[in-house]
């Protein structure tokens, strides 16, 4: 996505964690945010044991 696109979904944040108070213009970014409240790593490699939150 262009810059300018990504930087006008900041002034619209009305995702909010429940959790922190942190807000987020997509439920995408929302979700993620969760997971590091949660600790959370759903994706892990298939060679290694690293897991990650998205």
């Amino acid at each position: 996505m262009p810059a300018l696109a990504m930087h006008l979904l900041t002034h619209n944040l009305k995702h909010k964690c429940n959790v922190c108070g942190k807000a987020f213009s997509c439920p995408c970014l929302l979700q993620s945010h969760m997971r590091s409240n949660t600790g959370e790593k759903p994706f892990g490699c298939a060679h290694c044991a690293k897991a990650f939150v998205d």
